[in-house]
């Protein structure tokens, strides 16, 4: 931006300082699409949390407004401002996904005190893994027991990751309709 348009919003800025809030407003409308741009970067495909990131980022950045230097370009500090929105959430969210985990844990524990003795259980899962057919037992191979990632194996065969993840999950699928006795061919 041009030192003319940072001297604009100097005079906007020093505006709602001295009480004019509908001159942030016009730093909203200017600068929504970059900090939407900036959030998105950060929040592929989920729309609802970028348009959250620039909310936060303006809210954040009008309640700001005094720790602002005046003269310094507007256009970085927001753009950090939205940063570091983004950096917070995605770490709310690895907290939430670490409680979720835990609790996926407490309920498999759960599950797994109610079933079977571990070696009928092993013996099961032998007899449902021989019932897969062929590509399917590979993969369960090649993922699980050899470790090689699913993006991996993809590549590899020459699929999509999208279209073997989904393969995966009906494999999944299988085994525990097979475990727990749901399908017995």
């Amino acid at each position: 931006m041009n030192e003319k348009n940072e001297e604009n919003w100097d005079e906007a800025i020093e505006d709602i300082r001295n009480g004019n809030t509908e001159r942030f407003r016009d730093i909203i409308l200017h600068y929504q699409g970059l900090i939407r741009f900036v959030a998105m970067y950060y929040f592929r495909g989920r729309p609802d949390q970028a348009d959250e990131i620039v909310h936060m980022t303006f809210l954040r950045a009008y309640r700001g407004l005094d720790r602002f230097v005046p003269g310094r370009p507007l256009e970085p500090w927001l753009k950090q401002i939205a940063r570091r929105e983004a950096l917070r959430a995605l770490r709310a969210l690895a907290r939430k996904n670490a409680a979720y985990q835990e609790l996926i844990q407490i309920e498999l524990a759960k599950t797994r005190e109610n079933r079977a003795a571990p070696v009928e259980r092993t013996e099961r899962l032998s007899e449902c893994m021989a019932r897969l057919k062929h590509f399917a037992k590979d993969l369960i191979e090649w993922h699980y027991f050899q470790g090689i990632s699913l993006k991996d194996v993809a590549r590899r065969l020459g699929r999509s990751p999208e279209s073997l993840r989904i393969t995966m999950m009906r494999i999944r699928e299988q085994l525990r309709a097979c475990l727990t006795g749901a399908v017995q061919s």
